[in-house]
């Protein structure tokens, strides 16, 4: 084992946590002191150390070329390591729930397209109870053939299935219940005021803008054709009772 002859330390022990020991060489090369603090990337995450040593330029710390010689806590890379697989696997469910929602969706219009009759005799019959027109793209006199690159001749969305996606913080999360009480302020026109619950609150916690949150849906009680699909709105939900 190669012993290690310090020049200079602060702080040294314990040497644990973000601790590192670097070379006389690097010290003069990157004008840095004991007592410093420098940041470095492992697997593509910055971490801030402190410099707790500077060694000598023998055995370990010979004098290195091209190539820069540190020595930290293995605990702490360790963690490091064990934090950058976390992520990964944060990511993958993160992925595996969008699948899951898209899979959802999916056999939901499946159910609906053939477990309902939409034609009568050469007629196409609507048997959406509550619906809005999003799209009308023929015109009176249209020749549609089956060989017509575009099919779709109206588009209608099921005011039903129209939910909203929320993002709570993850420090509000605990206060957030299934069947939670909802108001929501469309910011079109803070004026009006909708009502819903909560229908959903996923089992996973993502990154977004720098902040931890987590996604819920939400139901609208009294939609109407003032909110349309994709406004923004404020929502303000009903706290959970605690048990005194």
């Amino acid at each position: 084992m190669n012993p290690i002859y310090l020049k200079e330390e602060y702080n040294l022990e314990p040497f644990a946590g973000n601790k590192l020991i670097i070379s006389e060489w690097t010290s003069e090369k990157y004008n840095l002191l004991a007592g410093d603090r420098i940041d470095l990337k492992i697997n593509e995450r910055k971490y801030r150390f402190l410099v707790a040593g500077i060694a000598s330029a023998q055995g370990l710390f010979r004098p290195e070329g091209q190539n820069i010689t540190m020595v930290v806590s293995i605990d702490n890379l360790k963690l490091a390591i064990e934090e950058e697989q976390y992520q990964k696997e944060e990511k993958q469910l993160a992925q595996q729930d969008k699948i899951i929602r898209l899979q959802n969706q999916l056999e939901n219009l499946e159910y609906k397209l053939y477990s309902r009759n939409y034609l009568k005799e050469d007629q196409v019959v609507l048997d959406i109870p509550k619906g809005v027109v999003q799209g009308v793209n023929c015109a009176n006199g249209d020749v549609v053939t089956k060989n017509s690159d575009d099919l779709t001749l109206i588009t209608i969305m099921d005011l039903n299935d129209v939910i909203i996606e929320a993002d709570v913080p993850e420090e509000f999360i605990k206060d957030v219940n299934k069947g939670a009480q909802v108001k929501i302020i469309p910011l079109a026109n803070d004026k009006r005021e909708y009502h819903g619950e909560v229908t959903i609150i996923y089992n996973l916690a993502v990154e977004k803008n720098g902040e931890t949150i987590v996604p819920i849906e939400v139901s609208i009680n009294d939609l109407d054709q003032f909110l349309l699909p994709n406004f923004n709105v404020d929502v303000e939900i009903t706290k959970a009772k605690t048990n005194k």
